[in-house]
C-alpha cells in the first residue's frame, strides 16, 4: 500500500490525494503524459490532481486506481474484511464463468482432488514421503482410439475424469 499520509481524522485533503497519486503513478512506472491519453485528458490535469490544486471526480479515481493497479480503498488505506483477490485471481474467475456446465464440473473436480492432496501432504508435515512406495493412477482427459467419434465428434467418455472411487 502506497500511503504517504496519517489520517487522523475520516478527511482527506485534496494535498494528501495529490501525494496518493504520485506516488501511485510513479510505483507504476507511467509518466503524466502516458496516464492523461488513457484517460483521454490534457498532461496538465493530471499534474493539478497530483499538485492539490485540483481533484479528480470520484468515476476518474476509480479509473486512475484501476490504471495503477490498485483500489482506491487499497491505495487511501482502508481496510476490509475478506479475501483479497490478485489480478490472477479474477482473470481464473472470469475463465471458469465462461465455461459450459461440463468444463465447470472438470474443473471442480480436478480442483476437489488437488486441494485433498495438498490438505493431507500438510497436515502430516513431519510425515516422509517415498515416491516408490506411492501408487499412481493418471486420470486425464485425452481422446480414444478405440472408440468412435460420436456425431458431435466427440471421443471421449463424459466422466473420464472420474475413477471407480467416486
Amino acid at each position: 500500500m502506497l500511503q504517504s499520509f496519517k489520517r487522523e481524522t475520516n478527511k482527506i485533503t485534496r494535498e494528501e490525494i495529490g501525494r496518493v497519486l504520485k506516488n501511485l503513478r510513479l510505483a507504476s512506472g507511467k509518466t503524466q503524459k502516458e496516464v492523461a491519453e488513457q484517460l483521454g485528458r490534457k498532461q496538465q490535469i493530471v499534474g493539478h490532481w497530483e499538485t492539490g490544486y485540483s481533484q479528480p471526480d470520484a468515476n476518474t479515481l476509480f479509473t486512475l486506481c484501476d490504471i495503477y493497479g490498485t483500489t482506491v480503498d487499497e491505495a487511501f488505506g482502508f481496510k476490509k474484511n475478506g479475501v483479497r483477490l490478485s489480478k490472477d485471481d479474477i482473470s481464473w474467475l472470469k475463465m471458469y464463468q465462461n465455461l459450459d456446465p461440463h468444463g465447470k464440473e472438470i474443473v471442480d473436480v480436478v480442483l476437489e482432488k488437488e486441494y485433498a492432496r495438498w490438505q493431507s501432504e500438510h497436515s502430516q508435515p513431519d510425515v516422509l514421503k517415498d515416491a516408490s512406495s506411492c501408487e499412481f493412477s493418471v486420470l486425464a482427459a485425452h481422446a480414444r482410439t478405440d472408440k468412435e467419434p460420436t456425431s458431435g465428434g466427440q471421443t471421449h467418455d463424459p466422466d473420464i475424469m472420474f475413477d471407480d472411487k467416486g
